[in-house]
């Protein structure tokens, strides 16, 4: 049997198993580093041609019969896919015998998100709805800043919103927070444009005391290098209320972290030597382990 037609039948038939193995043409053509429509044209039109090529016919007719199945169709490089049909046939049954794979339904991911959401709410709105003062201290300036910074319950969506920064911030960042467990509370923010540059996380420690004055945690994002840096983070709380005339009023803080702010205590917390972590960026790398030397030293 000729080559191309033994592969094409070869092609079909591990494409079925993986139908019945309930995989979809759009994962198959992402393993095979194809656009979906390729891959239908292949299933739908060529290969099905290829496959019903007689091989009793002489070794003219079968090159013009098999031309022929390849121009069927615009997309297709008939060279190209002819090189490619054994190795993709190889990642396919390498697919297929993947026995750690484990076939999840997609749609379940939206639902534990849903489930965390609504899980959240009620705990969240009932012990730390408020209106804070975001402390941390910068990145690239001996500062400490502090953002206006608002949790409240959205009773329509059943949703609990967050926002950094205020009508007098030069940025402004939204999210949602969510409940992790009885202990911590993880927060999910971007920046409030159409293309966000920028992703921020806060993870909190929950006190005991649910009318806490703040909360402390971690908050990461990019310095101004684009390199991940993780620093301390504590929410002072101003007000109970959700009260966005009085957040829009709060003005940003910008202050030298010798002089401080009115709460010295935050002061302390924030400068100590441990309050930021970051991931430096390595001059001249060269993708070797010791580049981590040069990161330290």
């Amino acid at each position: 049997m000729n080559q191309t037609i033994s592969l094409a039948v070869d092609f079909i038939d591990i494409c079925r198993k993986l139908k019945q193995a309930e995989y979809k043409k759009k994962e198959i053509a992402s393993v095979l580093d194809i656009p979906p429509p390729v891959l239908s044209s292949l299933l739908k039109t060529v290969l099905p041609a290829l496959a019903k090529i007689s091989t009793s016919l002489s070794d003219a007719e079968l090159e013009e019969a098999i031309a022929a199945s390849f121009n069927m169709v615009n997309n297709l490089s008939r060279i190209k896919m002819e090189k490619r049909l054994s190795a993709d046939i190889f990642k396919l049954n390498k697919l297929l015998d993947n026995k750690d794979f484990k076939r999840v339904d997609k749609s379940g991911y939206l639902d534990f998100i849903r489930k965390q959401v609504e899980l959240s709410f009620d705990y969240i709105a009932n012990h730390f709805q408020g209106i804070y003062y975001f402390y941390y201290l910068s990145s690239d300036t001996d500062q400490l800043k502090g953002d206006p910074f608002i949790i409240i319950a959205n009773v329509v969506d059943k949703v609990i919103e967050v926002y950094k920064g205020n009508t007098q911030s030069s940025v402004n960042y939204f999210g949602i927070a969510l409940l992790n467990n009885n202990h911590t509370i993880t927060i999910q923010l971007a920046e409030r444009h159409d293309s966000p540059e920028e992703y921020l996380q806060i993870i909190v420690s929950l006190p005991f005391i649910r009318k806490a004055e703040y909360l402390r945690g971690i908050f990461s994002n990019l310095n101004f290098a684009r390199q991940p840096i993780a620093r301390k983070v504590v929410l002072h709380k101003v007000s109970d209320l959700c009260d966005w005339e009085l957040f829009n009023s709060l003005p940003v803080k910008r202050i030298s972290s010798e002089n401080g702010t009115e709460v010295p205590e935050i002061d302390r917390y924030l400068c100590a030597a441990n309050a930021k972590t970051e991931c430096k960026a390595v001059s001249r790398p060269s993708f070797s382990l010791r580049d981590l030397d040069s990161e330290i030293s």
